[in-house]
């Protein structure tokens, strides 16, 4: 047992130590992991301790390195720490070095390797370059920061994976260039290699070429030929022969001159830059890291191109013409160059060219120097330009002795002056070698001074006889058939052209023509009757005009005869004006016309038809009262003429009729059918337009020379037809003299001084769109007579669409409101100048309505008999007159017998609206009016006379009804009985029948036990129930001590009270009512009971002596537990 509590107690402080301890250890083990979590290692990252960095440095580690001989020595020289990141700094051959395989175990001093190799890797150069030790070095004099980011990115440049470095500062600047493998590079080409030439500005330039290098990478081109020059572009600079250095960006392009033939090649080119490139050294054992530094190595690329040239010559051919066509030998040019160097003499052969070869590319001049024999010399210098590669073909040409025949042209009347339109100029003459004019040799036109020449012809000898001969007359001329020789000799041998000239003579062509005159319509309706069916009427005296269109002159003038006949003769070929220059009187002259002779002997026929000076006319219908054009169809007119004939026009649509009578369209206007002859005429209204009168006076018009072809306007004005209103006004009254008890009679007079208004409910408008009144506006105004008679003060307008209304503006206020009569005044006809509307008008009085609604002071119908009562009458009223003041009799009355009034009462009051409810209150005693109806009659007064009154002595809505409340009681114990012995409190129970209640109304009830034989009240108790119908039984129970009322009769009276004003409605208080009364029996005497014993320890019922009891065992046990506490505490 003791083993066993020393083996839970050993248990028990191991639990605690191991507690304890992790309490203890487990915060120092997080701190520790906290902290080497927190310090950020590369992947192949390790703390490494003192004693394993001394190893490595010194070239053993753990005694596993195996050391051997090295290709490269390799030193390694600890760790460099940047923030949390950890790499190697080595050296190899003496250079700095960085691990490019991290995750692998460090390589020691003195590790065996390969010696190096160039590794071709674009980022890991460019992670070097831009590295501590690189030339592009990011990181300036902060070795320690530039060793760690270096080793890390050229790790993970060459593993592809990321390595650490990320929150050190600069990482992403240095590893995106990494990333780039942008470095610089000794990499170059050129854009073009093989460069061709062309001419330019007179030499020989080669295509463009690029360098396309780093800016720091230099070129020296050496042996160019002292000929050849070198053009950089880019800065600028030229060399001609020897050398010259380009570096890399530049363009260049090189030049020679024209017969330069060589090509310049430039050779194999090294550049001054370096390749820069990783050395990566491999350990011999592959398990360790390799190790990688940068260097500069020669480069072992070249370039080249070559710059192409070749000479540039051409020939020249000369071919020698006569102007006659032919190839001319024995003609010598002098061949000059740019410079004016005579570089070639040389004479055409017998087919008349020369050739010259070998011609530098450039410009010439070619000069005759000796003509050949019996043509001119031309000592023009010819240019001509040599391209290389291509003969330039130069035709050279000399005059031949020619002669020249040329001739006048005459008007064989006038000479040089040309008749009518005929030309002088324009026709054509032939030239012949023979006298029979068959073989044409030349044809020349006649120009506009009349002269002509033919070509120029070779001579071919000292003499030539040839022939002219007209073949085309001029315009307006005869043709001249007669052939005329012409002899043409040489007389030296220096001019060039022989010229002859002659004048020869045409007749001209002439033409006549005559005319009828007549007019097409006579200017008077007489006239007219007088000419048959399609005749027309001549006219005599029409003068005539003939003028020379070109020059204006007047050729002829004559006049007609009474048949309206002339004739012209003898008018020379050509275009001329005929002009009426005196037209009869009423008649327009025709439009000059134009006649034309083109042919000799020609004649014309004409018929000439002068108009009448007419004008179309517009009618227009006017409003006379404003001068407004009245738009509306259908007004009717004639013409009467100066004789005061009526006007015809015969017309073929809609039928084929004379008219006589013509009607205006729907804006108003009327354009006759037809024009009117110059004169005097009258527009005459025969029918007027709707809305007006016809005009009785024609109105007078002209048509005047001006007039002609014009439309004028002729106005008729027409006044407005008007319409007024008259009628009756009659009104209502109360008929005082015929009175009914149930009901208001009413009787009709005239109603006197009455005012109405006529107010335009549209715009007033008149068909020519006048607004005479605006919707709205009071047109006019009046007011009755004693007999009820009102007529219009004014004039309205006529029209459908002028609407008025006939307001009422001064009704009595005790009638009602007449409703505006809406009216319009319809048009009779062109004749009648007013129009009548009538109206019989009645006032109805307003006459009020009143209904009523009878109830207690909250609203009841029914009602408990109790003394004054107040009563409801609710008058419900319409069509009162608003802010007046009327008078309200109210009775309260027996409606079997209306005439018993139990209330009334007289009020007065003003309604705010027309339609409301008044309520007039009446006081009864309805103590009086136990099981009663009471009717309310009602009568309304206006200004001392009854206008509205409510008598329905049936109407239940005006009419309340008061009960007739009774109480009938028994009066028992709980048990049923009548009688019960006094032991003590028992219960009573009063069971109340009542009638005559309001179901629904709360009742108070008031219940006394009363000694029967003394009137003692033994007690009072109060409640309060809701019927819920008229009749029931309503239950109250009362507790009683027996004891106190041993031997007596109690009898019990109720009461039934009104809770909110204690008023009694009904009560039942018999004391000789056997019903309601119980009785309590005398004491009987009661034997004393015995005291119970105690039993033992045990306690009675209500014994406290279990209390000490509890109370000391509790304190035992607190005891007991502190004395336990105190033990364990010693042990």
């Amino acid at each position: 047992m003791n083993k066993l509590k020393r083996l839970k107690k050993g248990f028990s402080i191991f639990m605690i130590a191991l507690i304890t301890l992790s309490t203890v250890f487990t915060p120092l083990k997080n701190v520790f992991a906290s902290e080497l979590n927190g310090l950020e290692t590369s992947p192949d990252g390790e703390l490494k301790s003192k004693e394993m960095e001394e190893a490595l440095k010194k070239g053993t580690q753990n005694n596993k390195l195996r050391l051997a001989r090295a290709g490269s020595t390799v030193v390694y020289k600890g760790q460099v720490i940047y923030g949390p990141n950890i790499v190697g700094h080595f050296e190899v051959d003496g250079e700095q070095a960085f691990c490019i395989e991290h995750p692998k175990p460090t390589p020691a001093t003195g590790t065996s390797n390969d010696g190096g190799n160039i590794y071709d890797n674009p980022k890991v150069a460019a992670a070097l370059y831009y590295g501590i030790t690189g030339d592009g070095n990011m990181f300036g004099s902060d070795w320690t920061r530039g060793t760690v980011l270096t080793s890390l990115v050229v790790s993970e440049m060459y593993l592809g994976s990321y390595q650490g470095g990320q929150s050190v500062p600069g990482y992403d600047a240095y590893r995106a260039k990494a990333a780039s493998g942008d470095y610089p590079k000794a990499e170059a080409s050129f854009s073009v290699t093989n460069l061709t030439s062309t001419v330019v500005g007179g030499v020989q330039k080669t295509q463009s070429t690029k360098l396309i290098a780093d800016v720091s990478n230099k070129f020296e081109l050496t042996n160019i030929p002292a000929q050849v020059t070198v053009h950089n572009v880019t800065t600028g600079a030229q060399k001609t022969g020897g050398s010259l250095v380009i570096k890399g960006g530049d363009t260049i392009y090189f030049t020679a001159p024209l017969d330069y033939d060589k090509d310049f090649a430039s050779g194999a080119l090294k550049g001054s830059m370096k390749d820069y490139s990783p050395i990566l050294y491999k350990m011999n054992d592959d398990s360790l890291q390799k190790l990688v530094k940068g260097g500069w190595f020669d480069p072992t690329k070249t370039i080249s191109f070559t710059a192409r040239f070749e000479a540039r010559t051409g020939d020249l051919e000369i071919t020698k013409k006569g102007t006659d066509g032919k190839l001319l030998a024995g003609a010598s040019y002098a061949l000059k160059n740019a410079a004016g160097t005579v570089v070639a003499n040389v004479t055409t052969g017998a087919n008349g060219k020369i050739s010259i070869k070998d011609l530098q590319q450039g410009d010439y001049t070619a000069t005759e120097t000796k003509a050949p024999a019996g043509y001119t010399i031309d000592t023009t210098p010819r240019k001509v330009t040599i391209i290389a590669g291509q003969t330039a073909l130069l035709t050279l040409t000399n005059k031949f002795v020619s002669f020249r025949i040329t001739g006048h042209k005459a008007d064989s009347e006038t000479g040089d002056a040309a008749q009518g339109d005929a030309k002088l100029s324009g026709g054509k003459y032939g030239l012949y070698a023979d006298a029979a004019a068959t073989v044409l040799l030349d044809e020349a036109v006649i120009d506009a001074k009349g002269n002509f020449t033919f070509k120029t012809l070779p001579l071919e000898g000292s003499t030539k006889t040839v022939y002219v001969k007209e073949t085309v007359a001029p315009e307006g001329y005869n043709l001249d058939a007669t052939i005329y020789p012409a002899v043409v000799t040489q007389t030296d041998n220096t001019t060039e052209v022989i010229t002859q000239n002659k004048t020869y003579t045409d007749k001209v062509m002439k033409g006549s023509f005559d005319l009828i005159k007549f007019g097409n319509k006579p200017l008077l309706q007489s006239q007219l009757a007088g000419l048959k069916d399609g005749e027309k009427l001549p006219l005599l005296g029409a003068e005539f005009t003939v003028t020379h269109d070109k020059t204006g002159k007047v050729v002829a003038v004559k006049a007609t005869d009474l048949q309206g006949y002339v004739n012209f003769t003898g008018i020379p070929y050509g275009d001329y004006t005929v002009t009426e220059t005196k037209a009869p009187f009423g008649y327009k002259p025709v439009a000059p016309f134009k006649i034309q002779i083109t042919k000799d002997g020609q004649h014309f026929n004409y018929l000439i038809e002068d108009k009448v000076i007419e004008a179309k006319v517009k009618i227009v219908k006017l409003d006379a009262t404003t001068g407004e054009t009245v738009p509306l169809a259908g007004t009717e007119y004639q013409i009467l003429d100066s004789e005061k004939n009526v006007v015809k026009f015969h017309v073929n649509y809609p039928s084929d009729q004379d008219m006589d009578t013509f009607t205006s369209t729907a804006d108003g206007t009327l354009v006759l059918p037809d024009t009117l002859p110059i004169g005097h005429y009258y527009l005459v209204e025969t029918k007027a337009p709707a809305g007006y009168l016809i005009n009785p006076e024609p109105v007078a018009f002209e048509i005047a020379a001006d007039h002609d072809g014009q439309m004028i306007t002729v106005e008729m004005k027409d006044t407005p037809a008007m319409g007024k209103i008259k009628g009756t006004k009659i009104k209502e009254v109360i008929d005082s003299e015929n009175v009914d008890p149930e009901k208001i009679v009413y009787k009709e007079v005239p109603a006197e001084n009455i005012t109405f208004d006529v107010v335009a409910t549209s715009d007033i408008v008149t068909p020519d769109g006048t607004v005479r009144f605006q919707k709205g506006d009071i047109v006019d105004t009046v007011k009755t007579d004693a007999k009820g008679y009102f007529e219009s003060t004014k004039e309205l307008y006529v029209g459908e669409n002028n609407k008025y209304q006939l307001i009422e503006t001064n009704a009595p206020e005790e009638y009602q409101t007449l409703a505006p009569i809406d009216f319009t005044l319809t048009y009779a006809d062109g004749i009648t100048p007013i129009v009548w509307k009538e109206f019989n008008v009645k006032n109805d009085l307003i006459k009020p309505i009143i209904g009523t609604k009878a109830t207690g002071i909250n609203g009841e119908k029914v009602l408990n008999p109790l003394g004054n009562t107040t009563l409801i009458d609710q008058i419900n009223y319409k069509s009162l007159l608003v802010g007046k003041e009327y008078t309200v009799v109210t009775k309260a009355v027996n409606p079997a017998n209306p005439k018993e009034v139990y209330a009334s009462s007289t009020t007065k009051f003003t309604p705010k609206t027309a339609d409301g409810t008044y309520e007039a209150k009446l006081v009864v005693d309805g103590s009086k009016l136990v099981g009663k109806d009471v009717v309310f009659f009602e009568y309304l007064q206006y200004k001392g006379e009854e206008v509205a009154k409510h008598t329905n002595p049936k109407d239940r809505n005006q009419t309340v009804h008061f009960t007739n409340p009774k109480i009938g009681t028994k009066a028992t114990f709980e048990n049923g009985q009548k009688a019960t012995d006094p032991t003590g409190d028992v219960t009573v129970k009063d069971t109340m029948k009542y009638s005559g209640m309001i179901p629904g109304k709360a009742v108070k009830v008031v219940t006394k036990a009363v000694n029967a034989k003394t009137g003692q009240v033994i007690q009072t108790k109060e409640t309060t129930f809701t019927p819920k119908a008229e009749t029931g039984e309503y239950v109250v129970s009362m507790v009683l001590d027996a004891k106190q009322l041993a031997g007596q009769d109690i009898v019990f009276y109720e009461y039934f009270h009104k809770p909110e004003t204690n008023q009694l409605i009904a009560k039942h208080e018999d004391i000789n009512d056997k019903g309601q009364t119980v009785h309590f029996n005398d004491i009987k005497p009661v034997p004393a009971p015995e005291k119970p014993a105690k039993i033992g320890f045990l306690p009675t019922t209500g014994d406290r002596s279990m209390d000490l009891l509890v109370l000391c065992g509790l304190l035992l046990m607190a005891a007991g537990v502190y004395s336990l506490r105190r033990k364990k505490a010693k042990n």
